[in-house]
């Protein structure tokens, strides 16, 4: 608040679990062995983007993902943005209501 006066915009990104292909094939060209896990849980499974199910967006942000949401915030689009925290999770707090698209509408 005591900088808002002079245009100081202060926002936070906050990210979630993270779809780790991207960070993968940015180690293999980086010569950085990265290993799988043989046979990880069903909910391992999710966070290394194997399958994400109740995700609304359908996978887990990327590393890229992130830092448009960052770009976004410290650029002229967002001058009227502060104090805000930008969650950058593909829908996934929402999953935790149970929603399934495929089903009928309650009566």
């Amino acid at each position: 608040m005591e900088l808002a006066e002079f245009g100081v915009r202060v926002n936070s990104l906050t990210p979630t679990a993270t779809d780790t292909a991207e960070g993968m094939a940015r180690a293999a060209e980086w010569g950085v062995p990265f290993r799988r896990p043989s046979n990880p849980s069903p909910r391992r499974r999710g966070f290394l983007g194997l399958g994400v199910p109740g995700v609304p967006l359908g996978r887990l942000p990327s590393p890229t993902d992130y830092a448009k949401a960052a770009v976004f915030l410290a650029s002229d689009d967002a001058a009227m943005i502060t104090g805000a925290d930008l969650k950058v999770d593909a829908g996934a707090p929402a999953r935790y209501w149970r929603w399934d698209p495929s089903a009928s509408p309650p009566a």
